[in-house]
């Protein structure tokens, strides 16, 4: 597959000079493409999602809403203590 003439890089490269990078596994690459994506917002999206936990967590009008919601869009019933 890496061959330096009939590899599967090589050829995509004869197609398409332009490629920066084929290497490594799938789950490296879209680790390493998320992890650029999210760079610029630090931990803003994490500390978001944390508040928004909590925030349902700690009420119980809002877990009832949020299993109302749930079952409105055909989703399995999950718990968020779980």
């Amino acid at each position: 597959m890496r061959g330096k003439k009939s590899g599967l890089e090589t050829q995509a490269r004869k197609e398409n000079p332009y490629l920066l990078d084929v290497s490594g596994d799938t789950v490296h690459m879209v680790s390493n493409a998320a992890q650029a994506l999210m760079s610029p917002f630090s931990t803003e999206v994490e500390n978001f999602c944390s508040d928004v936990y909590y925030d349902i967590e700690k009420s119980p009008k809002k877990k009832e809403i949020f299993s109302e919601f749930q079952s409105l869009l055909h989703l399995p019933s999950k718990s968020l203590t779980n």
